[in-house]
């Protein structure tokens, strides 16, 4: 839902020739796929030691 409002946002200054405030919410729109992506692999790499652990 997210995502859909920064590319119906994106959109719209791109077509209002606002092409600064397109720039801006297009970089922080690949930040957070980044932080995202970084997330998953945490959670991920979290799972797979999981089993190491032992109170």
């Amino acid at each position: 839902m997210v995502i859909l409002y920064y590319r119906i946002i994106y959109g719209y200054s791109i077509l209002s020739n606002s092409h600064f405030v397109a720039a801006v919410q297009l970089l922080i729109y690949i930040r957070v796929i980044n932080i995202l992506i970084i997330f998953a692999v945490m959670f991920i790499n979290g799972l797979e030691n999981s089993n190491d652990f032992h109170l």
